[in-house]
């Protein structure tokens, strides 16, 4: 499939000057699905450009995001869930997270209210598919060796910067009231159609909850569930050393 995409100049606000560096990059323009939003306007050189170092929070989302409380009430969930690329990803998010997703919304839109621990309500809320880019025979390309670990630095969003901003909007479940908290699941896809090749790529799906416990998720054998991959973060349930893939910002989670 041949993928369209973009090079623009660095507009970076942040960038000593405030007009950005003018750096050329690459970009597909699949803000909110793949690429981080940031990318519409500023280059990878820049991700440490202003007060937050690289490590963004809320200002990283599209603007219809940063109220979060609307964004979750409003029409922007459903159709974050409607345009939610899942056919060729690994299996928790394919065939855990995407039903529950579609739930919370059902039950969000019939206007159901339940109690706490009835509820348990997941809201899908941003995607990010590591990009690493560096120059080939054809100009930028993707980089695809290495290990493919979604802690090397290709990320822009930091889940735990986000949940701060988030904790501090005070945003509540629509569905019982209760505050909402950040999780996010690491897992793998294969998408040409976002601009990333037929190889596995890191993908990175931050979601809202009622109940950020990652417990409530029972691992099925951590690696063959990542598409062969090796999971990331290492899941207190399991008897030996294997790892699972979510993460909470929960003092029993072990944080990296």
């Amino acid at each position: 499939m041949k993928v369209l995409f973009a090079v623009l100049p660095c507009l970076c606000k942040h960038h000593p000057g405030g007009n950005g560096c003018g750096k050329p990059y690459v970009t597909f323009g699949h803000y909110g699905w793949g690429e981080p939003w940031i990318r519409k306007t500023r280059c990878y050189d820049c991700d440490y450009c202003g007060p937050s170092g690289g490590a963004h929070g809320i200002e990283g989302l599209s603007p219809e995001k940063q109220d979060v409380q609307k964004w979750i009430n409003g029409r922007g969930a459903d159709l974050a869930q409607l345009n939610f690329p899942k056919d060729r990803c690994s299996y928790a998010i394919r065939s855990r997270l995407s039903p529950r997703f579609s739930k919370a919304l059902e039950l969000r839109n019939t206007g159901v209210k339940k109690d706490w621990l009835d509820c348990k309500c997941d809201f899908l809320f941003e995607i990010e598919v590591g990009t690493i880019w560096h120059e080939g025979s054809k100009g930028l390309e993707p980089r695809f060796d290495g290990d493919y670990n979604p802690e090397e630095l290709a990320y822009v969003l930091s889940p735990t910067q986000l949940q701060e901003d988030i904790l501090a909007q005070g945003i509540t479940c629509p569905i019982c009231d209760c505050d909402l908290y950040l999780m996010l699941h690491e897992g793998w896809i294969r998408a040409p159609s976002i601009g990333y090749g037929p190889k596995p790529r890191p993908y990175r799906v931050y979601y809202l909850t009622c109940y950020p416990d990652y417990e409530k998720y029972t691992p099925n054998r951590a690696i063959p569930s990542n598409e062969g991959m090796p999971p990331f973060n290492r899941h207190p349930r399991l008897a030996s050393f294997e790892w699972a893939s979510f993460w909470a910002d929960n003092p029993s989670y072990p944080l990296r």
